[in-house]
């Protein structure tokens, strides 16, 4: 597997904009995921969507996506 375990996946961090989540955000795009960083908090999961590569994703339209399934 190497260094980038990872790679060709996705990976969605509830919770990423801060703290423990942003450290899972930082440690699974650093081992190739692309990252989908949720959280209440939109400006700070785009600050870290955005030092990671990954994208944003406002928490609460995440539930109604999920609802829509």
């Amino acid at each position: 597997m190497g260094d980038r375990p990872f790679s060709g996946k996705v990976a969605a961090v509830t919770g990423g904009a801060s703290g423990i989540g942003a450290a899972c955000c930082r440690m699974l795009a650093a081992r190739g995921a692309r990252v989908a960083v949720t959280d209440c908090d939109l400006s700070r999961a785009e600050a870290i969507a955005t030092e990671i590569g990954g994208i944003a994703i406002p928490h609460a339209s995440l539930q109604a996506r999920a609802l829509q399934v």
